[in-house]
């Protein structure tokens, strides 16, 4: 806050009549010193502010009105007037004027600076700074999206403006039948191609089941082997019965229609692919009839056959009793043999193990056999070395002496006949060289 020249010369008033009343008042006296309002409000309530602080200092009172407040002072009354004599009331008054003004300075400075600080500081935005950045990138994608919105709104208006013609919705359609018939000849080629693989898996326990019924002749019950045996058969014949088509030999071919023929062709080719689809519908039919009576005839024929190779167990008890001389290690490989063949029936068919059964049995029975054949000719030797004990030594005879060189008779003298020489004495205890040796019909 300034003192301007009313300030002052109110002042200057005051000053005259601080001089009367300190010269003829004898007490204590008080200084009023009025100011006028200063055209900014903040300044005001700025100086009121100043005003009660100095109030607490005890230094004088701020009272406000609409357009001045008053500066009220406490003086005390001097002492000796020898002092006031001293200083001329001159000088007294310009002392106190310029003390006054260097108040007013600082008052004013203080408010000036209290109103700065309280203004908000106005934000400004420099190149590169954060908020200008971030305003930009808003612009961009608002300008983006609004880009893609008018491109988008084109399309649709211009795809909406192109109606289908007649052609191109017949084409259409054409397109989407052709690509369920694909679709469908593609799933009859799967098929026939599992079918081919279940053939040959029945082909397979074909040869491995006659191979197995065939191995076990006489080392296993013999009416139930011939009832299997005979279902082999019947399940041969059935399956060949069983014809299907490759697909391979019909294949499907599109008709040659594309986007620029004519509506007239593209209805022929509409035809062609109904009437391949209905050719591929009957073939898919005929082969899953074909598919399903393969697998009822597998079936059939291998729950008949692990039915008889589950009568093998007890068969091969009743065999191992009928060859006690065979050693153990033959009996246990049937044993061994049995009881892969029953784990192999649980899980699947079992030929290949009931061909290992019928070995370890045939094997068996050879065993059985040698032992006692061997022990039929330990007991030949047997005897036939009793017998030689038995019969006395007896001279051999000797064999014939030669003949005489036949003598020329003299001449003129007819030859002397000497007649036939005797014949041997026959052995009366003839020893057979290869006797004969008995086996038993066990």
């Amino acid at each position: 806050m300034k003192v301007d020249d009313t300030d002052r010369k109110l002042i200057e008033d005051d000053d005259s009549n601080l001089k009367g009343s300190a010269l003829k008042n004898d007490a204590n006296f008080a200084l009023s010193l009025p100011f006028s309002k200063s055209p900014v409000d903040s300044i005001v309530r700025d100086g009121a502010a100043e005003s009660r602080k100095l109030s607490e200092l005890n230094l004088g009172d701020v009272r406000a009105s609409e357009s001045t407040f008053t500066l009220s002072m406490p003086f005390a009354k001097m002492t000796a007037a020898g002092n006031a004599a001293d200083i001329s009331s001159d000088a007294e008054t310009a002392r106190l004027s310029e003390l006054l003004r260097e108040d007013g300075a600082e008052a004013s400075t203080d408010v000036a600076e209290r109103e700065r600080i309280a203004q908000p500081t106005p934000t400004i935005f420099l190149a590169g700074n954060k908020q200008r950045q971030t305003r930009s990138i808003l612009t961009v994608v608002i300008s983006i999206v609004a880009v893609l919105a008018l491109v988008s709104v084109g399309i649709m208006l211009a795809v909406k403006s192109q109606e289908a013609t007649p052609a191109q919705q017949a084409f259409d359609a054409y397109t989407s039948q052709q690509l369920a018939v694909a679709k469908t000849d593609r799933a009859l080629t799967s098929t026939f191609e599992r079918y081919q693989a279940a053939k040959a898996d029945v082909d397979s326990i074909n040869v491995a089941s006659a191979a197995a019924l065939a191995a076990v002749v006489g080392v296993s019950d013999e009416t139930s082997r011939a009832a299997t045996d005979a279902l082999r058969l019947e399940f041969v014949a059935s399956v060949t019965e069983i014809t299907v088509t490759d697909p391979a030999e019909t294949p499907y071919v599109a008709p040659k229609v594309s986007t620029t023929s004519s509506l007239s062709e593209i209805a022929v080719g509409v035809d062609e692919v109904a009437a391949e689809a209905a050719r591929i519908e009957g073939s898919q039919l005929e082969l899953d009839a074909a598919f399903t009576a393969l697998r009822t005839s597998r079936t059939a024929f291998t729950t008949a056959f692990v039915t008889f190779a589950k009568t093998i167990p007890a068969t091969s008890t009743e065999y191992l009793s009928l060859y006690p001389d065979a050693g153990q290690e033959w009996r246990d490989a049937v044993t061994t043999s049995v009881n892969a063949l029953t784990t192999a029936v649980g899980s699947g068919l079992g030929a290949n193990e009931m061909q290992t059964y019928a070995a370890a049995a045939f094997a068996l029975q050879d065993e059985n056999a040698r032992v006692v054949a061997e022990e039929a000719r330990r007991k030949a030797e047997e005897v036939d070395e009793e017998t030689r004990r038995a019969t006395p030594d007896r001279p051999r005879a000797t064999p014939d002496a030669p003949a005489p060189n036949p003598v020329d008779p003299a001449p003129g003298r007819d030859p002397v006949d000497p007649g036939p020489a005797p014949e041997p004495s026959p052995n009366p205890n003839p020893v057979d060289p290869n006797p004969e040796i008995p086996v038993d019909p066990a």
